[in-house]
Protein backbone atom coordinates (compact mmCIF):
# COMPACT_ATOMS: atom_id res chain seq x y z
CA UNK A 1 0.00 0.00 0.00
CA UNK A 2 1.45 3.35 -1.06
CA UNK A 3 0.58 7.00 -0.48
CA UNK A 4 -2.79 8.40 0.54
CA UNK A 5 -3.70 11.05 3.08
CA UNK A 6 -5.42 11.77 6.36
CA UNK A 7 -7.50 14.89 7.07
CA UNK A 8 -10.22 16.15 9.45
CA UNK A 9 -12.83 14.20 7.52
CA UNK A 10 -11.02 10.98 8.44
CA UNK A 11 -10.75 11.91 12.12
CA UNK A 12 -7.34 13.59 12.02
CA UNK A 13 -6.74 17.06 13.44
CA UNK A 14 -4.64 18.00 10.41
CA UNK A 15 -4.11 17.11 6.78
CA UNK A 16 -1.11 14.95 5.97
CA UNK A 17 -0.07 13.26 2.73
CA UNK A 18 2.04 10.09 2.76
CA UNK A 19 4.70 8.56 0.51
CA UNK A 20 5.37 5.37 2.48
CA UNK A 21 5.12 1.81 1.20
CA UNK A 22 3.47 -0.56 3.69
CA UNK A 23 2.73 -4.28 3.45
CA UNK A 24 -0.08 -6.20 5.13
CA UNK A 25 0.69 -9.85 5.82
CA UNK A 26 -2.79 -11.36 5.41
CA UNK A 27 -1.67 -14.63 6.98
CA UNK A 28 -0.25 -13.17 10.17
CA UNK A 29 -2.45 -10.04 9.89
CA UNK A 30 0.48 -7.73 10.63
CA UNK A 31 1.74 -4.53 9.00
CA UNK A 32 5.34 -3.80 8.01
CA UNK A 33 7.06 -0.87 6.30
CA UNK A 34 9.37 -1.29 3.30
CA UNK A 35 12.53 0.43 4.54
CA UNK A 36 14.12 1.25 1.18
CA UNK A 37 10.94 2.08 -0.72
CA UNK A 38 11.66 5.84 -0.63
CA UNK A 39 14.71 5.50 -2.88
CA UNK A 40 13.82 7.29 -6.13
CA UNK A 41 10.22 7.26 -4.92
CA UNK A 42 7.54 9.51 -6.42
CA UNK A 43 6.21 12.56 -4.55
CA UNK A 44 3.23 12.27 -2.23
CA UNK A 45 0.36 10.75 -4.24
CA UNK A 46 -3.38 10.32 -3.65
CA UNK A 47 -6.48 9.34 -5.67
CA UNK A 48 -4.57 7.09 -8.09
CA UNK A 49 -5.16 3.51 -9.20
CA UNK A 50 -2.65 0.74 -8.48
CA UNK A 51 -2.54 -2.28 -10.81
CA UNK A 52 -0.31 -5.31 -10.23
CA UNK A 53 1.12 -6.76 -13.44
CA UNK A 54 1.96 -10.44 -13.90
CA UNK A 55 5.67 -9.63 -13.47
CA UNK A 56 5.04 -8.30 -9.91
CA UNK A 57 5.34 -4.65 -10.98
CA UNK A 58 2.69 -2.23 -9.67
CA UNK A 59 1.52 0.48 -12.09
CA UNK A 60 0.21 3.75 -10.61
CA UNK A 61 -2.12 5.75 -12.87
CA UNK A 62 -3.63 9.21 -12.44
CA UNK A 63 -4.44 10.93 -9.16
CA UNK A 64 -2.94 14.02 -7.56
CA UNK A 65 0.54 14.79 -6.26
CA UNK A 66 2.32 17.28 -4.03
CA UNK A 67 5.88 17.87 -2.91
CA UNK A 68 4.99 18.49 0.74
CA UNK A 69 3.22 16.36 3.33
CA UNK A 70 0.75 19.19 3.99
CA UNK A 71 -0.56 18.97 0.43
CA UNK A 72 -1.45 22.67 0.40
CA UNK A 73 -0.26 22.98 -3.18
CA UNK A 74 -1.09 19.95 -5.30
CA UNK A 75 -1.80 19.19 -8.91
CA UNK A 76 -3.49 16.55 -10.99
CA UNK A 77 -0.93 14.16 -12.46
CA UNK A 78 -0.58 13.85 -16.21
CA UNK A 79 -1.64 10.43 -17.47
CA UNK A 80 1.62 10.46 -19.41
CA UNK A 81 3.54 10.10 -16.13
CA UNK A 82 3.34 6.46 -15.03
CA UNK A 83 5.10 5.48 -11.82
CA UNK A 84 5.94 1.78 -11.43
CA UNK A 85 7.13 -0.15 -8.38
CA UNK A 86 8.96 -3.47 -8.69
CA UNK A 87 7.92 -5.50 -5.65
CA UNK A 88 10.76 -8.00 -6.15
CA UNK A 89 13.60 -5.52 -5.65
CA UNK A 90 11.70 -2.61 -4.05
CA UNK A 91 12.62 -0.14 -6.81
CA UNK A 92 10.72 2.75 -8.39
CA UNK A 93 10.75 3.82 -12.03
CA UNK A 94 9.01 6.72 -13.78
CA UNK A 95 7.79 5.70 -17.23
CA UNK A 96 6.73 8.26 -19.83
CA UNK A 97 3.87 6.69 -21.76
CA UNK A 98 3.41 7.32 -25.47
CA UNK A 99 0.37 7.28 -27.74
CA UNK A 100 -2.84 9.26 -27.39
CA UNK A 101 -2.72 10.32 -23.75
CA UNK A 102 -6.11 10.71 -22.00
CA UNK A 103 -7.06 13.60 -19.74
CA UNK A 104 -6.22 13.82 -16.02
CA UNK A 105 -8.53 12.15 -13.51
CA UNK A 106 -9.22 11.00 -9.97
CA UNK A 107 -11.84 8.54 -8.75
CA UNK A 108 -11.31 6.29 -11.77
CA UNK A 109 -10.92 2.51 -11.96
CA UNK A 110 -8.36 0.24 -13.61
CA UNK A 111 -8.43 -3.49 -14.40
CA UNK A 112 -5.75 -5.70 -15.95
CA UNK A 113 -6.56 -7.86 -18.98
CA UNK A 114 -4.73 -11.12 -19.67
CA UNK A 115 -2.86 -9.56 -22.61
CA UNK A 116 -1.38 -6.74 -20.53
CA UNK A 117 -3.94 -4.05 -21.31
CA UNK A 118 -4.96 -1.86 -18.38
CA UNK A 119 -8.54 -0.68 -18.92
CA UNK A 120 -9.07 2.72 -17.25
CA UNK A 121 -12.62 3.97 -16.81
CA UNK A 122 -14.38 7.01 -15.38
CA UNK A 123 -13.34 9.57 -12.79
CA UNK A 124 -13.37 13.36 -12.41
CA UNK A 125 -11.06 15.94 -13.91
CA UNK A 126 -9.84 19.06 -12.05
CA UNK A 127 -13.13 20.86 -12.82
CA UNK A 128 -15.18 17.97 -11.40
CA UNK A 129 -16.39 17.25 -14.92
CA UNK A 130 -16.38 13.68 -16.24
CA UNK A 131 -12.85 12.59 -17.17
CA UNK A 132 -12.25 12.86 -20.91
CA UNK A 133 -12.42 10.40 -22.46
CA UNK A 134 -14.17 8.11 -20.04
CA UNK A 135 -12.44 4.98 -21.34
CA UNK A 136 -8.73 4.68 -22.06
CA UNK A 137 -6.40 1.70 -22.49
CA UNK A 138 -2.76 1.50 -21.40
CA UNK A 139 -0.76 -1.30 -23.04
CA UNK A 140 1.73 -2.44 -20.39
CA UNK A 141 3.19 -5.16 -22.65
CA UNK A 142 5.09 -2.58 -24.73
CA UNK A 143 8.15 -0.53 -23.81
CA UNK A 144 7.42 2.24 -23.16
CA UNK A 145 3.78 1.86 -22.16
CA UNK A 146 1.36 3.06 -24.83
CA UNK A 147 -2.03 4.75 -24.50
CA UNK A 148 -4.93 4.26 -26.89
CA UNK A 149 -8.49 5.57 -26.91
CA UNK A 150 -10.81 2.88 -28.28
CA UNK A 151 -14.18 3.57 -29.84
CA UNK A 152 -16.92 2.46 -27.45
CA UNK A 153 -20.15 0.95 -28.76
CA UNK A 154 -23.62 1.05 -27.20
CA UNK A 155 -22.79 3.59 -24.47
CA UNK A 156 -25.30 2.88 -21.70
CA UNK A 157 -23.18 3.66 -18.65
CA UNK A 158 -23.35 7.20 -17.23
CA UNK A 159 -20.19 9.08 -16.33
CA UNK A 160 -19.06 7.49 -13.06
CA UNK A 161 -16.46 8.19 -10.37
CA UNK A 162 -15.45 6.31 -7.21
CA UNK A 163 -17.07 3.16 -8.56
CA UNK A 164 -15.74 -0.40 -8.51
CA UNK A 165 -14.57 -2.40 -11.53
CA UNK A 166 -13.95 -6.14 -11.68
CA UNK A 167 -12.78 -8.13 -14.69
CA UNK A 168 -14.17 -11.63 -15.30
CA UNK A 169 -12.85 -13.03 -18.56
CA UNK A 170 -13.52 -10.33 -21.15
CA UNK A 171 -16.27 -8.69 -19.10
CA UNK A 172 -15.55 -5.63 -16.97
CA UNK A 173 -18.28 -5.31 -14.34
CA UNK A 174 -18.69 -1.69 -13.20
CA UNK A 175 -20.73 -1.18 -10.05
CA UNK A 176 -22.00 1.69 -7.90
CA UNK A 177 -20.08 4.97 -7.56
CA UNK A 178 -21.23 8.53 -8.23
CA UNK A 179 -22.81 9.83 -11.41
CA UNK A 180 -20.75 12.89 -12.29
CA UNK A 181 -22.39 16.14 -13.36
CA UNK A 182 -20.86 18.64 -15.73
CA UNK A 183 -18.87 21.37 -13.92
CA UNK A 184 -20.48 20.55 -10.59
CA UNK A 185 -19.23 19.01 -7.34
CA UNK A 186 -22.69 17.57 -6.76
CA UNK A 187 -23.37 14.06 -7.98
CA UNK A 188 -25.75 11.25 -7.18
CA UNK A 189 -24.74 7.87 -5.84
CA UNK A 190 -25.92 4.96 -7.95
CA UNK A 191 -26.60 1.31 -7.17
CA UNK A 192 -26.59 0.26 -10.83
CA UNK A 193 -24.29 -2.29 -12.45
CA UNK A 194 -22.92 -2.11 -16.01
CA UNK A 195 -20.92 -4.56 -18.11
CA UNK A 196 -18.31 -3.71 -20.74
CA UNK A 197 -16.99 -6.38 -23.10
CA UNK A 198 -13.32 -5.42 -23.42
CA UNK A 199 -12.78 -7.66 -26.45
CA UNK A 200 -14.69 -5.16 -28.61
CA UNK A 201 -15.35 -2.31 -26.12
CA UNK A 202 -19.11 -2.72 -26.24
CA UNK A 203 -21.45 -2.15 -23.31
CA UNK A 204 -23.77 -5.14 -23.04
CA UNK A 205 -27.04 -5.85 -21.24
CA UNK A 206 -26.86 -9.64 -21.29
CA UNK A 207 -24.18 -12.29 -21.23
CA UNK A 208 -23.77 -16.05 -21.18
CA UNK A 209 -21.52 -17.07 -18.33
CA UNK A 210 -19.13 -19.75 -19.60
CA UNK A 211 -16.93 -21.99 -17.52
CA UNK A 212 -13.25 -21.06 -18.13
CA UNK A 213 -11.36 -23.69 -20.12
CA UNK A 214 -8.82 -24.12 -17.32
CA UNK A 215 -11.47 -24.64 -14.65
CA UNK A 216 -11.42 -27.98 -12.78
CA UNK A 217 -15.07 -28.36 -13.71
CA UNK A 218 -14.02 -28.88 -17.32
CA UNK A 219 -11.65 -31.74 -16.45
CA UNK A 220 -12.75 -34.58 -18.73
CA UNK A 221 -10.90 -37.27 -16.79
CA UNK A 222 -13.55 -39.95 -16.08
CA UNK A 223 -14.31 -40.76 -12.47
CA UNK A 224 -16.54 -43.42 -11.01
CA UNK A 225 -20.24 -42.49 -10.94
CA UNK A 226 -19.57 -38.85 -11.76
CA UNK A 227 -20.28 -36.35 -14.50
CA UNK A 228 -19.61 -32.64 -14.83
CA UNK A 229 -21.67 -29.88 -16.45
CA UNK A 230 -20.28 -28.08 -19.47
CA UNK A 231 -22.20 -24.83 -19.06
CA UNK A 232 -23.93 -22.99 -16.25
CA UNK A 233 -25.67 -19.67 -15.88
CA UNK A 234 -27.08 -17.29 -18.47
CA UNK A 235 -27.45 -13.80 -17.03
CA UNK A 236 -29.52 -10.97 -18.47
CA UNK A 237 -29.28 -7.35 -17.32
CA UNK A 238 -32.09 -5.30 -18.88
CA UNK A 239 -31.74 -1.58 -19.42
CA UNK A 240 -33.53 -0.94 -16.14
CA UNK A 241 -30.65 -2.85 -14.44
CA UNK A 242 -33.02 -5.44 -12.94
CA UNK A 243 -31.13 -8.74 -12.94
CA UNK A 244 -32.56 -12.14 -13.70
CA UNK A 245 -30.73 -15.43 -13.46
CA UNK A 246 -31.76 -18.60 -15.25
CA UNK A 247 -31.32 -21.97 -13.62
CA UNK A 248 -28.08 -23.90 -14.10
CA UNK A 249 -28.09 -26.19 -17.13
CA UNK A 250 -26.73 -29.66 -16.47
CA UNK A 251 -25.49 -31.58 -19.53
CA UNK A 252 -25.95 -35.35 -18.91
CA UNK A 253 -23.21 -37.79 -19.95
CA UNK A 254 -23.69 -39.57 -23.25
CA UNK A 255 -22.98 -43.02 -21.79
CA UNK A 256 -25.73 -42.79 -19.19
CA UNK A 257 -23.32 -43.82 -16.43
CA UNK A 258 -24.76 -41.41 -13.90
CA UNK A 259 -27.95 -42.30 -12.07
CA UNK A 260 -30.92 -39.95 -11.86
CA UNK A 261 -30.44 -39.68 -8.10
CA UNK A 262 -26.80 -38.65 -8.49
CA UNK A 263 -27.80 -36.15 -11.18
CA UNK A 264 -30.31 -34.51 -8.85
CA UNK A 265 -27.75 -34.30 -6.05
CA UNK A 266 -25.16 -32.84 -8.41
CA UNK A 267 -27.65 -30.34 -9.81
CA UNK A 268 -28.72 -29.22 -6.35
CA UNK A 269 -25.10 -28.86 -5.26
CA UNK A 270 -24.18 -26.75 -8.27
CA UNK A 271 -27.32 -24.64 -7.86
CA UNK A 272 -26.49 -24.02 -4.20
CA UNK A 273 -22.88 -23.18 -5.05
CA UNK A 274 -23.99 -20.73 -7.75
CA UNK A 275 -26.32 -19.02 -5.27
CA UNK A 276 -23.54 -18.71 -2.70
CA UNK A 277 -21.18 -17.23 -5.32
CA UNK A 278 -23.79 -14.69 -6.49
CA UNK A 279 -24.59 -13.67 -2.90
CA UNK A 280 -20.89 -13.33 -2.09
CA UNK A 281 -20.26 -11.16 -5.15
CA UNK A 282 -23.13 -8.80 -4.35
CA UNK A 283 -22.11 -8.63 -0.69
CA UNK A 284 -18.61 -7.60 -1.77
CA UNK A 285 -19.96 -5.02 -4.20
CA UNK A 286 -22.26 -3.61 -1.49
CA UNK A 287 -19.35 -3.22 0.95
CA UNK A 288 -17.28 -1.46 -1.72
CA UNK A 289 -20.23 0.80 -2.55
CA UNK A 290 -20.48 1.81 1.13
CA UNK A 291 -16.76 2.54 1.11
CA UNK A 292 -16.90 4.69 -2.00
CA UNK A 293 -19.97 6.53 -0.69
CA UNK A 294 -18.08 7.47 2.49
CA UNK A 295 -15.14 8.63 0.37
CA UNK A 296 -17.47 10.83 -1.66
CA UNK A 297 -19.07 12.36 1.44
CA UNK A 298 -15.59 13.20 2.74
CA UNK A 299 -14.75 14.76 -0.60
CA UNK A 300 -17.94 16.86 -0.52
CA UNK A 301 -17.06 18.13 2.97
CA UNK A 302 -13.61 19.20 1.82
CA UNK A 303 -14.91 20.98 -1.27
CA UNK A 304 -17.50 22.96 0.70
CA UNK A 305 -15.17 24.01 3.54
CA UNK A 306 -14.12 27.63 3.96
CA UNK A 307 -10.48 26.78 3.23
CA UNK A 308 -9.94 25.55 -0.34
CA UNK A 309 -8.60 22.02 -0.40
CA UNK A 310 -7.52 21.83 -4.04
CA UNK A 311 -5.02 24.34 -5.37
CA UNK A 312 -3.93 23.76 -8.91
CA UNK A 313 -0.85 24.80 -10.76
Amino acid sequence: MFGGLINPSTGSTKTRWFKDMDILDIIGMSWSKVSNSKHNAPPHLVDFTATMLNNSVIVYIGGRQTTSSSGKTNRYRSMEEIWTYDTKNASWLLVTAIGTVPGVRIGHSAVLASDGRIIVFGGYDHNFSPANPELAVLDSSTSPFQWSLPNVSNPISPALAYHSATLIGDLMIVAFGNVTQQTSTTSDATSDIYILNISNYTWVTSTDTKIPSNSPINDTTPTKNSSLPTSITSTTIPNDTTQTHSSPTIMPPSDGAISSHTAMVLGASIGSLSSVVVIAIFALLFVRWRKFKRMYVNMEALNTSSTPYHQYK
